[in-house]
Formats: structure tokens, sequence, C-alpha cells
């Protein structure tokens, strides 16, 4: 039997995902080349990057990592390496590009963008009324000041 390095680990995925950190998960190689996988090594990089940095010095032996310290809105791609005793295999393909970003910030966005109010003032009355207008609303919802 001949012992070589491993083979790649799938692309790696995102879950988690918040403004400053996130977790990297991963599944290991078909082939382990022989023998068994001590660890991985991950890599990230930034789309403004073409350079891929290590942000593990030591193989972790578990497929998943928190990674912390990541800027908001920043958009990160990851790719993991398999260690055995012979060395270190080909990189995996590269996760798809993942934005550092809290859930609900996306759905506030899609809700300010489609939920834009247009306040009028009128007059009714002799007092002041100011109306709130909603996109889905076709009468508009009246308040005396």
């Amino acid at each position: 039997m001949s012992v070589d390095v491993p083979g790649a680990p799938s692309a790696p995925t995102a879950v988690d995902v918040l403004a400053t950190s996130m977790k990297i998960v991963w599944n290991a190689p078909a082939k382990d080349g022989g023998t068994p996988i001590v660890g991985y090594h991950v890599e990230r990089r930034s789309k403004i990057s073409k350079h891929w940095v290590f942000l593990n010095k030591d193989p972790i032996t578990d497929t998943s990592l928190v990674v912390k310290d990541l800027f908001e809105d920043m958009v990160y791609e990851y790719r993991v390496t398999a260690v055995n005793k012979m060395g270190a295999g080909k990189p995996s393909d590269p996760s798809l590009p993942i934005t550092a970003r809290n859930p609900w910030s996306q759905f506030l966005d899609r809700f300010y963008a489609y939920a834009k109010p247009k306040w009028t003032d009128e007059w009714m009355n002799g007092l002041p009324v100011r109306s709130f207008v909603h996109p889905s609303v076709t009468k508009p919802v009246n308040t005396v000041f």
C-alpha cells in the first residue's frame, strides 16, 4: 500500500454568518492518502485581494472553524487543505463569496427599500395633519398634531 498526501476536502460553506464572525464548515476528503488525516489548514481572502492568508498555524482536527474579527459588509472566500503525516494535500475549491453581515440587516435593507414612507403635511379643520403613505396602502393614515 502506497502512502500519499490526502485529497482535497469539499469546498467550505458558511453557517451562522454575522457582521464580525462566521462559522466555516467542510467535509473530509474522500481519499486520506493511506494514512489518517491529522488536521486541516483554513485559508481566507477578501474579494479585494488575490492572496490567500492562513487562519491557523497548526492543523485543526475539527471540520469547522469559527472565524472572528471580520469587517462588516466585506466579502470573503475560504478554502481548506487536509494534512496527514505525509504533508498537506491540494486545497479545496474556494467557497462561494460570503458577505460578513448580520442576517437582520438584509431584511431591514429590503424593508426600507420597499417601504419608503412618504409624509405629507395637510390642514384639517384648522389643525395640522401629517399623513403617512405606504406604497402598499392606497389611503393615507392621518395623525392630528
